[in-house]
């Protein structure tokens, strides 16, 4: 009886079957190297909105690009800690490198 008030999914070309759950339209984007990274819209009960959509297909188009200026923001950041830590006599085998 419930099946009745599901909405049906929705499918997009770039992004894939949308499925709605708990008030979003739920699917994945492709990320690097393969791997599947999840993602929500906003939405109607009958469709994902349609600028949610547009970003999140910008997104999923654009992020390879984007991979080393968000590496190198992430090591910039980690630097401090990882140089704190080669000051200490603690050892330091979890801190990657670069």
């Amino acid at each position: 009886m419930f099946g009745l008030f599901k909405s049906p999914p929705f499918d997009d070309a770039q992004l894939g079957e949308l499925q709605r759950s708990g008030g979003l339209w739920r699917g994945s984007i492709g990320a690097l190297d393969g791997t599947r990274v999840p993602l929500a819209i906003s939405g109607s009960r009958k469709e994902p909105d349609a600028q949610a959509l547009r970003a999140a297909r910008e997104v999923a188009g654009r992020f390879a690009g984007w991979r080393p200026i968000i590496e190198k923001a992430l090591f910039d950041h980690y630097q401090p800690y990882a140089e704190a830590l080669a000051d200490d006599d603690s050892p330091a085998d979890g801190c990657p490198a670069r």
